[in-house]
């Protein structure tokens, strides 16, 4: 409180900007005792203790003392700045101002309560304390302050601060002499530099206590109780020596007055000036310990207060509790009371939400009866609201209660609320149906759509209100018909429809259109009506014919508002579709009112009204058409002509064609050819077959009589009719829709380009002169030999084959003048009929050459008789993949050769399951049959063979990386007994070269050859095959060099019944399923790459075929269904060890044959230290199964002592010997 007055006292009229600065944040102590002064060891509230020891105390008097001493700097501080704004006694002592200072202080004291009373005593006593001194310092303020800082002196002999009086002059006894100890004490302290802000401070705070002398009689006047210097009235009775004993100043109340002689203030203030100040702080802190006596007597009032109100609560408390237990009762009936109130409360807000929740509010059934409340989303709701209760009420009674008469009640209530609205629904759609009926395009809205909807519970009353709408629209369509007919649209646009009745074509797609447009509005109409959301359909497609109520209702308003459309549509249909005369016309009009029929159907049904006068009037165009038809038919077989000697297709043929041609040409730019695909021809809608039959039977029979006409034998007949049938093919072979008849023509040019070729193979064989050589043979008997006939005897024949090699000479393969005339229309037919021919020649040539060879026609040395001729006929030879059927034909025959104890049905089965696994699906295995060319599908070919694709690496010369490539294995080269000896089997073989190899490796092919093979997709670099007839396939060269090449034929054989026991295997050693062994060999492809890459640098060319999991796969299931191994199938295929950190192994695969039985080991990996353990495991599979040989092919070198050690015959085998082809670089 005393420093919050200080602050505001010391402000500019009281009220300076000095003192708003924030009071000290001091918290207040804990001490509660009731007076200032306590006693030792008094216990606090916290528990603790005051004064134990008299170092406590010496310490807690410590820290009072720093407070005290902190607390009177800062008052001096504010007195001092006090003295600069009172300028009169009546600018201090403003009572109002003052009340003010008091207030302000009062209110900023938030720690304690302190009365007005003690404030305003303890303001009175500041001021009075210091009125004395402030006064007379303030008159004798000392004129530096007044100094503006640029007007003080900078010398460093300036006037010191002290005394005005002081001179600059050196005193009577200043000498020269610069070490005099005291004049340099004198220069020092006359030279220091005072300047600085806290000296400065200093200085002026002194010049306060002691203003200097305004006269020389001017004196100080020390009054007080005590005189002497130093002696405290107040002390305290501890001793000076004690460290922590506290000092108080003097109480009296110090005067400063002004000296009576000169030069006194400042030795005055050098003597006292300690004691001077500490005289005027004990004389303030006697007055704050005055001030809090008068606080301590205010507290121990309030003390007495506090006690008089403790007694007066207790009394209180006496009776309350008291009243309490006299009103026990009364409140247990209140709280009775109570809950009966809450329960009550409680079922009022039950029965309320069941009210809400099973009836409707006075809002919702005025939407549903009042007529003023229009329909819509209010009526919904309410609508809604009322489903919701029926629903709800419904699963109330099929509870456990059952029925009640509330839950009864409300059904009924509701149901006569929901038939009412109903009802209003019902009127008000009457009402916006008539409304809609007015234009022919209008949009329904959705209040509209759900108004319907919500009616479909009521179909009755739904329906009353569609015949409405149907009746209206009815008008409403037919108005909008006859008025696009006569009128137009809007502003002459578009122009009325009968504007075209001179192009009926127009005229009655313009009709239908319109028609199908009101159709498609109506059906969009009537889906927005019926809420049915359009489906996603590509423009142009089909709409898919859907079921449902809705649909229903959609297709019979649609049949209803289009009926009254089929009277005028019909009059002026019929009407124009018989005014016509040409097919072309007639035509067209029937193709659009077909395709418009077969869209009316889907989109308003079969039964429909409209779909019936469509099917009708689509019916009359046919006729008409027909008739049209069938006149010109009857116009083309009136007036007849022999044919042209030119043969060509006459005039009347092509006429009729191009008719035909653009008749095609508007059923191909209609959609109806997609409608009738594959479909014949009914009474209600027609396809093209019918319109074909129509026109070009006719055109046919106009051929056959004047190809009668002419009657120059079957040579030209048939040339006429095959270039007639060729031009009318050729104007059908443009259109889809006509292949079928295409084809039969295409029968009918067979039959006479048979009859060509008959006549033109016997002119032929006239001109080569075989002829009668060919009759001799063919008429001879069986046991009559040839060379005994007329005409073919040896003369006889050589005479035969010289002419016939002349006309070789002279032959032009590729057409004969002869054929001339066909050249001119259809040079194809024309080159077939010539090469068929020279085949059939060729054919008669090898005939008569294997005839003069047979020892039974006794012709003497036929070789030389036949001389050096080439073997005409291979040429018309050709090797091509086998079709399905002449593949199993092939296995058919290969049977008998390779059956190995199997039935054929086992045979093909096998091969069946052998072409659908890995190695041999996706085109790797081909079969190749060598048949006549012009017989490829025949199954009577000559001979056949398998190819399969194989993955191959290839190191070329002096390289050490090997390349991946293709290369094939060759199997199943078979040819049957009775084509045997003919070379056929040499000449598959030769083509095979350029099927399978590349082209780069081949030379060219040669010509005498005939057609070059198809070659296959992946061409290889190599191909190998496994021979059973020597070297034969050495002579099957691709035109130069050799065929395939004999290497390395060793086999390697152990019998293991043969001595010694073998029969364990090494406990080191693994043993193989056969998904095991298949996994090994195929995680063995980069150590096989790198075997053969150590092979380089060479010069030689290194190549080998991968063992792949599907090769492996293949050589191990081959076997499974033999009767050996169907019933318990092995279960070990290998064996494999880890030496030196790497897997070596082998797998093998089981042979069983009427000779014996073998385990032959298909795959290798092992070193020569290794071989012996995983031979012994494959020794003791071998002897477990009761397999007595075992068998490997080509086993490498290093492994060979290690095998002859295991008691093992190395040998050249006879059969199934390697041979290779190459077809890459060399």
């Amino acid at each position: 409180m005393f420093l919050h007055l200080s602050y505001l006292i010391s402000g500019k009229n009281l009220e300076s900007e000095c003192y708003a600065q924030i009071l000290p944040n001091i918290q207040p102590a804990n001490d509660t005792r009731m007076v200032p002064w306590g006693q030792p060891s008094v216990h606090f509230k916290n528990g603790t203790t005051c004064c134990g020891t008299i170092e406590e105390v010496r310490s807690n008097i410590g820290e009072i003392d720093q407070q005290i001493l902190r607390l009177l700097g800062e008052r001096a501080a504010f007195v001092r700045e006090a003295a600069r704004f009172k300028a009169d006694r009546s600018g201090v002592f403003d009572q109002a101002a003052n009340d003010a200072v008091v207030q302000r202080a009062l209110n900023g004291t938030k720690t304690y309560h302190i009365p007005v009373t003690v404030a305003n005593s303890t303001y009175d006593a500041l001021l009075k304390s210091m009125l004395a001194f402030e006064y007379c310092t303030f008159d004798s303020y000392h004129p530096y302050h007044s100094y503006p800082v640029s007007s003080r002196p900078s010398s460093r002999l300036a006037d010191p601060p002290l005394s005005p009086t002081t001179s600059r002059k050196s005193g009577p006894g200043t000498s020269s002499t610069t070490r005099n100890p005291l004049s340099l004490r004198i220069y020092k302290v006359l030279g220091a530099n005072f300047d600085d802000p806290s000296t400065r401070e200093a200085f002026e705070t002194l010049a306060e206590y002691y203003p200097p002398e305004k006269s020389p009689k001017s004196h100080i006047k020390h009054d007080g109780t005590k005189s002497k210097a130093g002696i405290d009235s107040d002390s305290d009775t501890e001793d000076d020596t004690d460290p922590w004993a506290v000092k108080w100043p003097a109480k009296e109340k110090t005067n400063l007055a002004v000296a009576s002689e000169p030069g006194t203030t400042a030795a005055r203030a050098r003597q006292s000036l300690q004691r001077d100040i500490e005289g005027i702080l004990a004389d303030e802190g006697q007055k704050f310990l005055h001030a809090f006596a008068e606080v301590d007597k205010k507290l121990d009032v309030l003390q007495e207060h506090v006690q008089v109100m403790n007694a007066q609560c207790e009394a209180m408390e006496n009776r309350l509790r008291v009243t309490n237990q006299s009103c026990k009762y009364l409140l247990e009936r209140a709280e009775g009371l109570k809950a009966q109130k809450q329960t009550t409360s409680a079922r009022q807000e039950i029965i309320t939400l069941f009210l809400e929740r099973f009836t409707l509010s006075s809002t919702e059934a005025e939407a549903i009866t009042s007529r003023d409340v229009p329909v819509g989303k209010r009526m919904f709701d309410a609508m809604d609201k009322l489903e919701r209760i029926r629903e709800d009420c419904r699963v109330l009674m099929s509870g456990e209660g059952g029925e009640n008469k509330a839950g009864l009640d409300i059904m009924a209530s509701t149901a006569e609320q929901l038939e009412e609205a109903f009802q209003k629904l019902q009127r008000w759609c009457l009402f916006e149906f008539r409304q809609l009926g007015r234009d022919a395009h209008v949009e329904v809205e959705p209040i509209v759509t759900e108004s319907v909807r919500r009616l479909r519970k009521r179909p009755a009353l739904l329906q009353e209100a569609l015949d409405v709408l149907a009746s209206v629209r009815q008008a409403t369509l037919l108005n909008a018909f006859l008025a696009a007919l006569t009128r137009g649209g809007p502003s002459g646009l578009p122009r009325p429809i009968e504007l075209h009745a001179h192009d009926p074509t127009r005229y009655v797609g313009d009709m239908l259109a319109w028609v199908h447009q009101a159709m498609a509005g109506e059906r969009e109409f009537l889906d927005g009506l019926f809420g049915i959301k359009n489906e996603r359909r590509m423009v142009g497609s089909i709409r898919e014919p859907k079921s449902g109520q809705d649909e229903s209702w959609i297709r019979v308003l649609m049949d209803e508002d289009l009926e009254k459309l089929c009277t005028p549509l019909k009059v002026r249909v019929q009407q124009t579709i018989r005014s016509q005369e040409g097919s072309i016309t007639s035509y067209k009009i029937a193709n659009l009112l077909e395709f418009y029929m077969i869209t009316m159907r889907r989109t308003v049904g079969e039964e429909a009204i409209l779909s019936r006068a469509l099917t009708e009037l689509t019916e009359v165009a046919y006729t008409v058409f027909f008739d049209t038809l069938a006149a010109q038919g009857r116009s083309l077989l009136r007036f007849l002509h022999p044919a042209e000697d030119d043969l060509a297709a006459p005039v009347a043929l092509r006429d009729a064609a191009q008719v035909l041609k653009e008749i095609m040409a508007v059923y191909d730019s209609s959609l109806l050819h997609d409608e009738h695909e594959g479909a014949s021809a009914s009474g209600e809608t027609q396809n093209f077959d019918t319109t074909l039959t129509a026109m070009v039977d006719p055109m046919l029979e106009m051929c056959r009589r004047m190809a009668a006409l002419r009657d120059k034998g079957e040579w030209e007949t048939a040339t006429f009719m095959i270039n007639c049938l060729t031009y009318l093919q050729g104007v059908l072979q443009g259109f889809s829709f006509a292949a079928a008849r295409a084809a039969e023509l295409d029968q009918l040019i067979d039959e006479y380009r048979t009859t060509l070729v008959e006549e033109h193979l016997s002119q032929t064989l006239q001109e080569c002169g075989l002829q009668s050589i060919h009759q001799c043979i063919s008429s001879k008997s069986s046991d009559e030999p040839l060379s005994h006939l007329p005409g073919a005897s040896a003369p006889e024949l050589t005479a035969a084959l010289t002419a016939f090699d002349s006309f070789l000479s002279t032959l032009d393969p590729v057409s004969s003048p002869r054929l001339s005339l066909l050249r001119a229309s259809n040079a194809r037919i024309a080159t077939q009929i010539h090469q068929t021919t020279l085949q059939r020649v060729g054919r008669i040539y090898l005939n008569v050459v294997e005839e003069v060879r047979a020892p039974k026609n006794r012709y003497e040395a036929p070789q030389s008789l036949l001389g050096s001729r080439r073997p005409f006929g291979q040429e018309i030879l050709m090797l091509k993949p086998a079709n399905r059927a002449q593949e199993i034909e092939s296995r058919k025959r290969s049977f008998v050769e390779w059956a190995n104890s199997l039935t054929l049905e086992e045979y093909l089965k096998r091969d069946e399951e052998m072409e659908l696994m890995d190695h041999a699906k996706d085109g790797k295995l081909i079969t190749w049959v060598l048949t006549p060319i012009e017989d490829p599908d025949t199954l009577d070919f000559m001979c056949a063979c398998e190819t399969y694709q194989r993955e191959a690496l290839v190191l070329p010369a002096n390289e050490t990386k090997s390349i991946p490539s293709i290369g094939y294995g060759i199997a199943s080269v078979f040819t049957p007994v009775k084509s045997r000896g003919k070379g056929y089997a040499s000449r598959m073989m030769s083509l095979l070269h350029f099927a399978i190899g590349k082209r780069e490796g081949l030379p060219a092919f040669p010509s005498t050859w005939g057609t070059p093979p198809d070659q296959a997709k992946a061409p290889g670099v190599v191909s190998a095959l496994y021979s059973d007839v020597g070297t034969y396939y050495a002579r099957c060269t691709p035109g130069e060099g050799t065929g395939w090449t004999i290497v390395s034929p060793t086999t390697t054989e152990w019998n293991v019944n043969d001595g010694g026991d073998g029969s364990e295997t090494p406990p080191q050693v693994e043993l193989l399923s056969r998904e095991e062994a298949i996994e090994t060999t195929g995680l063995d492809a980069e150590l096989f790459r790198q075997d053969l890459e150590s092979q380089g640098p060479s010069p030689r060319i290194h190549f080998a075929f991968q063992p792949t999991r599907e090769w492996c796969r293949f050589q191990m299931c081959r076997a499974d269904v033999h009767p050996l191994y169907r019933s318990s199938r092995p279960s070990i295929w290998g064996a494999r060890v880890q030496h030196d950190d790497q897997t070596h192994f082998i797998v093998w695969e089981y042979q069983a044959s009427s000779a014996a039985q073998k385990l032959i080991l298909v795959y290798v990996r092992a070193s020569p230290t290794t071989f012996p353990w995983l031979f012994a495991a494959a020794k003791s599979v071998a002897r477990s199964e009761k397999h007595g040989l075992i068998e490997v092919w080509n086993l490498d070198a290093s492994l060979i002592s290690a095998a002859s050690e295991l008691g093992g015959r190395t040998y050249e085998r006879k059969e199934h010997l390697p041979a290779i082809k190459w077809y890459g670089e060399t």
